[in-house]
């Protein structure tokens, strides 16, 4: 047997047998499965992602294709409901966080919302009163045109009184 086979088979029955850390979730969904009239149809599940799990560690640790199917130990029955318990419980959490994940990014989302509607209504309420102001002036340019007539108007009077009061002025 070469080196390179010792190290895969050792790998393969440390990857089988590694021991898992206890998580609270795992007990209470270990027993959900052992209730659960679909026992071995979830052994079978789990023994199939048993063997995709060990190709795919051997791979990733750089041990080539990793074992063949037929190289693989059949996972025993409580293996594989421990194994759907944590993928229960992962899944479960996975889930959790990631609704988390897009309530936060509604609500990112609404906020953003508002505080682009309450910047569209700051410049509305702006061009509102731009246009009061230019109202205001074209108003008060139109009473200073008015004022500048009366003011010519009085001034011709005026000169053609001064005209008749002192005479006619060369």
């Amino acid at each position: 047997m070469s080196q390179n086979q010792k190290i895969q088979e050792s790998m393969t029955v440390y990857l089988q047998f590694r021991s898992d850390q206890f998580f609270p979730y795992k007990l209470m969904n270990t027993n959900i499965f052992k209730q659960a009239n679909g026992y071995d149809s979830c052994h079978c599940l789990f023994s199939v992602y048993h063997r995709y799990d060990l190709q795919m560690k051997t791979r990733l640790l750089g041990f080539g294709k990793g074992p063949k199917k037929e190289d693989i130990q059949p996972m025993n029955p409580d293996r594989a409901v421990e194994l759907g318990a944590e993928m229960i419980g992962e899944v479960s959490i996975y889930v959790f966080a990631l609704s988390l994940l897009l309530i936060e990014q509604y609500y990112s989302a609404k906020s953003s919302e508002k505080k682009q509607n309450d910047v569209q209504n700051q410049i509305q309420d702006l061009q509102n009163h731009v246009n009061d102001l230019s109202i205001s002036v074209a108003t008060l340019d139109a009473e200073l045109r008015k004022a500048d007539r009366t003011i010519t108007e009085l001034s011709s009077q005026n000169l053609a009184l001064q005209q008749k009061v002192f005479g006619k002025k060369k």
